[in-house]
């Protein structure tokens, strides 16, 4: 008997097992038969009320997102705020510095006036084709900025400035911007503070010297410089009525004043010698009226002229002028330019 169990056995737990298996689809179809029996009405709304509370549940979870995102919104433009107004405080310090280095450029400059003002007056000049060059006071002006202001800079006020422009680069960036389109300052890169500086001093400096250019025309009989007598003789001429120019440089092609008056185009050539000028400065000018097309040519000069340059510029037509004759130069015919005399 205990043989025909242990046979029995395995069969029964056999059956067992497949009445499990079958057991639970029985049991779904009774539930979806449960479903399906019940009135029409009710399962709608059942699956409205599960569609509400989904929608619910959804717009629950965006206004929790919305406020997260508009904390942190409300954090970034609190933080931009702070650091715009710590922008605008560091810039203040930073011109407060700059100011001081400034007001030493400007004394130091005050006490060389004479010197930059001659220097100034050498080293500006046109060049044969109208362009006012430049580039030799500009190099003057770093000279004297970099010999004579910068070893009298204060270093306290100096360090101030550079710690100040490093902020400003640092608070620029977090608040997006570079200093261009308009705004009210600069950033300068690291490491061109000192380039930086060298150049708005030298502007500073060039724009104090600069209005007082027109008001140092030495008279001619102080004039001991070339250059200075050329600048004395443009003025001269502009106070004159004519459009005067200083032509410099290697390339002047014979004439160092340009003017014009009445559309009539004259070259002069300035002599400032201690003694009578001769011939060569006539066919110089001579050949200069030739090299820019103008109608007339003349040579200034403080000491007369000799024979031989009178009698070569009567045979080509160059006025031989006194730097006293200028103010009454027209053009015309005669020793001054007599203006009621025919044109040359």
């Amino acid at each position: 008997m205990d043989n025909t169990g242990e046979a029995l056995g395995p069969a029964h737990e056999g059956n067992e097992q497949a009445t499990g298996e079958t057991a639970a689809p029985s049991e779904w179809a009774r539930i979806i038969a449960e479903e399906q029996a019940k009135p029409p009405g009710e399962r709608d709304e059942l699956r409205q009320w599960e569609a509400t509370h989904f929608e619910e549940c959804r717009l629950r979870a965006l206004g929790q997102k919305r406020k997260y995102f508009d904390e942190k919104l409300a954090q970034l433009v609190a933080s931009r705020k702070r650091a715009e107004a710590e922008l605008r405080t560091t810039i203040d310090k930073e011109k407060i510095q700059f100011e001081l280095l400034r007001a030493t450029a400007i004394a130091l400059a005050t006490a060389h006036l004479t010197a930059l003002l001659a220097q100034r007056r050498r080293k500006v000049f046109s060049d044969a084709y109208g362009r006012v060059i430049y580039d030799d006071w500009l190099n003057e002006l770093r000279y004297f900025v970099s010999t004579t202001v910068g070893p009298k800079l204060d270093q306290r006020a100096l360090e101030n400035w550079c710690v100040a422009c490093a902020n400003i680069r640092r608070l620029a960036l977090n608040c997006g911007s570079d200093g261009s389109g308009g705004a009210d300052f600069e950033v300068i890169p690291a490491g061109e503070e000192g380039r930086e500086l060298v150049q708005r001093l030298m502007r500073c400096v060039g724009e104090f010297v600069e209005p007082h250019v027109s008001e140092m025309c030495p008279h001619a009989d102080a004039v001991v410089d070339p250059a200075d007598f050329e600048l004395l003789c443009q003025e001269m001429l502009r106070q004159a009525g004519w459009d005067a120019r200083r032509i410099g440089g290697g390339g002047d092609q014979g004439a160092d004043i340009i003017a014009s008056r009445n559309g009539m185009m004259a070259v002069f050539q300035c002599k400032l010698y201690a003694e009578a000028v001769g011939n060569s400065a006539v066919q110089e000018v001579h050949a200069a009226k030739s090299f820019y097309r103008a109608n007339l040519a003349a040579v200034i000069a403080r000491n007369g002229y000799t024979r031989a340059a009178k009698q070569v510029a009567d045979s080509i037509g160059v006025f031989l002028l006194d730097v006293n004759d200028i103010p009454n130069f027209r053009g015309g015919p005669g020793p001054a330019g007599d203006p009621d005399g025919p044109d040359s």
